[in-house]
């Protein structure tokens, strides 16, 4: 790959690198801002990383297609219907 250093590419490198660096500042106040909120809760007593657990799933179960879903139904039904599956699995656990 040839890296260009003209002075007109480098007008155009140096201003994503001022945006890249500006959005990453702004990720950084957002992630102190949120990690402020999950102390203030778990002062309170919520189970916040349970909940960030929950949201988390909650939002890669949304991307999921139907297909995907009836998928997984499926293999889970499957898997939990081997003996020697949910035996290893729970061995895993002790």
């Amino acid at each position: 790959m040839e890296i260009k250093t003209t002075d007109e590419t480098m007008v155009t490198v140096n201003e994503y690198a001022e945006k890249l660096i500006g959005l990453q500042l702004q990720k950084k106040g957002i992630d102190a801002e949120i990690k402020e909120l999950k102390a203030d809760y778990k002062e309170e007593g919520i189970a916040v990383g349970l909940v960030s657990k929950i949201i988390s799933k909650m939002k890669a179960d949304l991307k999921k297609t139907s297909g995907e879903i009836m998928e997984e139904e499926i293999l889970t039904e499957k898997l939990n219907a081997n003996q020697s599956v949910v035996d290893m699995v729970s061995a895993l656990n002790d």
